[in-house]
């Protein structure tokens, strides 16, 4: 519906109805559709641990750990993440949200989430800079 046939039906102005936050005017508000399901749980690999007595080194080892395994699992099936966009976006009247979601998938983007946990691992053992960070990851990425 649009915001004129709801304001009307609701007994409010148009402007009224879309100052309104989508929370209370439901998602489906200008076009937006419901949010996608969450992705299969074949493509998780661990459940999230419990972090009750860490200090703050070992939360930091262990997120970085946890994202370089997801960094991982997204690489490792790419090719059914890219078909699942395909399919969730073959009804959209443009690409612009099939692109936006592939770039997010993208190697750029994924190589770029490596390079950018490498240096704050580097960071936190205070060990390597910058340079030395950013050839590991070119050895490793050519891997």
């Amino acid at each position: 519906m649009t915001n004129v046939a709801i304001g009307i039906r609701h007994g409010v102005s148009k402007a009224t109805y879309a100052k309104l936050p989508k929370s209370s005017t439901g998602s489906a508000r200008r076009g937006h559709t419901a949010a996608p399901p969450p992705p299969p749980r074949e493509y998780l690999r661990r459940s999230v641990p419990d972090t009750g007595d860490m200090d703050d080194k070992a939360l930091a080892d262990n997120l970085l750990r946890r994202m370089l395994d997801e960094l991982d699992t997204v690489t490792s099936h790419i090719g059914e993440l890219e078909e699942l966009i395909d399919d969730e976006t073959h009804d959209d009247r443009d690409d612009r949200r099939r692109a936006a979601m592939l770039k997010a998938v993208s190697l750029p983007v994924r190589a770029n989430t490596l390079k950018l946990l490498l240096m704050a691992q580097a960071e936190e053992s205070g060990k390597k800079g910058k340079k030395e960070l950013l050839q590991e990851a070119a050895v490793w990425l050519a891997r």
